[in-house]
């Protein structure tokens, strides 16, 4: 499986969902250092939560403002989609 990973915001209070950002390829490296995945998921398959200092970083690497205290961020991956086209999407958005 090829894996896409994202950087998901969930709401503190309700849980939900409240945005999405695909991670560019290019700063999987940066964002493997951040999280430091443990030796049994070294393809980071599990959710890693994200302190805001990382958000903080991560949103300046990818030259995206991402308010890091808006919500409770995680680091996550799915199936790569067929497009890396996917746009980012934020609970206004998703209609």
């Amino acid at each position: 499986m090829t894996a896409a990973y994202y950087l998901r915001g969930y709401d503190r209070t309700t849980e939900f969902m409240a945005a999405e950002f695909r991670l560019p390829a290019r700063l999987l490296g940066f964002i493997r250092a951040l999280v430091r995945p443990p030796a049994d998921d070294p393809d980071m398959i599990f959710a890693y939560e994200l302190a805001d200092s990382s958000v903080a970083r991560i949103s300046r690497a990818m030259g995206t403002e991402i308010d890091p205290t808006a919500f409770g961020y995680y680091v996550e991956a799915n199936a790569a989609p067929d497009s890396d086209t996917m746009p980012d999407r934020t609970a206004s958005q998703a209609g």
